[in-house]
């Protein structure tokens, strides 16, 4: 029995990442990750008079995203459209998804549904979420005596 030593790149079972940065895979076919839906990430972030939902779709314009709210569930949809190859292009890799997306968050029963303001920015989806007035939290102040 012979001893072969162990290296992290043995473990790519001859794949070297580097090497083959832009070598196709096995069947003649740019490298790329599956073409599944794909899922936007996503901050909610909690304010004391707010909720804020911020969503980040690069390459896209408001008009491919649809903002639902109904049965105090928020729903975020849209669709972003793979690019058409062209006659006198390779492509060696493509790791951005492409297809329809569907982001859905249950809003509590504090906030205030016809009041909800949404705004697009540099890729970003600002979805802005006021809490009603009974959730705000008020401050009181307590007077020693």
């Amino acid at each position: 029995m012979s001893l072969i030593r162990w290296s992290p790149r043995n473990d790519l079972t001859g794949l070297d990442l580097f090497d083959n940065f832009f070598t196709p895979d096995v069947f003649g076919k740019p490298v790329s990750f599956d073409n599944q839906n794909w899922l936007p990430n996503t901050d909610v972030v909690e304010e004391n008079d707010k909720y804020l939902v911020k969503v980040e779709l690069p390459g896209l314009d408001k008009k491919d995203v649809d903002i639902k709210v109904e049965d105090n569930i928020l729903s975020i949809s849209g669709e972003r459209k793979e690019e058409k190859e062209e006659k006198d292009t390779r492509y060696h890799r493509v790791e951005r998804r492409y297809g329809s997306f569907v982001r859905s968050f249950r809003l509590p029963e504090t906030v205030n549904q016809n009041a909800i303001e949404a705004s697009f920015k540099n890729g970003v989806l600002t979805v802005q979420i006021p809490k009603s007035e009974k959730a705000i939290p008020k401050a009181i102040e307590v007077q020693v005596k």
